[in-house]
């Protein structure tokens, strides 16, 4: 069931609100291989909104898996989705990040370093510092 105020909600967390006004056909336009060709940015912050349209208030037991979702941001959007979704919507869920970003490491409560597809150093932000 579609539930506009999730929807809204996910959108300006995601920072999809401006495009949307943007788009012909707002958010009704299709996209894709028939419709409108969105950025990499965009793609991305899309894909992020459809994983979190579905995330509960409460924790339910999801796992987030979420590789560099703010790679093709810019480090402002970055740091609105990493704040408004990572510890926002998602609060309450097991979330588990692949980031270059290291700004945003500190709220992370375990950390696993890797060279090479291999894990080299882990622990929390204080001990690895």
């Amino acid at each position: 069931k579609f539930d506009q105020r999730r929807f809204d909600s996910v959108v300006d967390a995601t920072g999809l609100r401006d495009d949307l006004r943007m788009l012909p056909g707002g958010q009704d336009v299709e996209i894709g291989e028939r419709g409108l060709t969105l950025s990499g940015g965009q793609k991305q912050r899309v894909g992020v909104a459809r994983a979190v349209y579905e995330a509960k208030e409460e924790c339910d037991g999801r796992l987030y898996l979420l590789d560099d979702p703010l790679s093709a941001c810019d480090v402002h959007v970055g740091r609105i989705i990493f704040e408004r979704v990572v510890m926002g919507l998602l609060i309450r869920q097991t979330r588990v990040m692949v980031l270059n970003q290291l700004e945003f490491l500190r709220f992370a409560d375990h950390i696993a370093v890797m060279r090479g597809g291999r894990i080299v150093d882990q622990g929390t932000y204080d001990e690895l510092v």
